[in-house]
């Protein structure tokens, strides 16, 4: 992605933002991301949840951010599901509930 220009009182400044770029300045976004998902993936093993063969999936806008896929696959070891739209499993998950 990049931004070409910003308009400000009729004069424009170029800038660029690079997916490097946005990876360094949403990094406290990212730990505190990781940091969420291992303290509840912690919290699930002291309550002796078992899980088995399961599949990890994003939903919602902000899923679709690299930076946060690059820290799904860090935690998990593997990459989420793409096989179906991301509403779907929200209105599966609702049906199950």
């Amino acid at each position: 992605m990049e931004l070409e220009a910003f308009p400000k009182e009729n004069s424009y400044y170029g800038l660029k933002l690079t997916r490097d770029s946005y990876s360094n300045l949403n990094s406290d976004v990212s730990l505190r991301f990781e940091n969420f998902i291992i303290k509840q993936l912690k919290n699930a093993e002291e309550k002796n949840f078992k899980f088995y063969n399961y599949e990890v999936q994003r939903v919602g806008g902000g899923s679709r951010i690299p930076l946060f896929k690059d820290s799904i696959f860090k935690i998990f070891g593997k990459d989420s599901n793409t096989n179906i739209n991301g509403n779907d499993y929200l209105s599966q998950g609702a049906l199950l509930h």
